[in-house]
């Protein structure tokens, strides 16, 4: 990948990832590539490929937790209600 990469395009690329949302980057990308040979193009899909799976992952990953920390809010809240109840007396 770095031998098809110009010095400093795969920093740039993880620094900032528009290739994802913006399809002109996208072009111009592959097109910035396609200047090495067909090795180039095949690149520029590697790397619109890698970025959107870093991406699924780290959305997948931020999901998990938020449902897990939701999950253990919602035990404790019921846990804090019953206790509240029966410091009260209430059976």
């Amino acid at each position: 990948m770095r031998a098809v990469l110009a010095p400093g395009q795969l920093e740039a690329l993880q620094s900032n990832p528009r290739v994802l949302e913006d399809p002109a980057a996208a072009d111009a990308l592959r097109a910035s590539l396609a200047e090495a040979g067909p090795a180039g193009a095949q690149a520029a899909d590697a790397v619109i490929a890698g970025l959107n799976a870093a991406t699924a992952g780290a959305v997948g990953d931020a999901f998990a937790l938020s449902a897990a920390v939701t999950a253990v809010s919602v035990v404790a809240a019921l846990f804090l209600g019953t206790n509240r109840d029966h410091a009260a007396g209430v059976s």
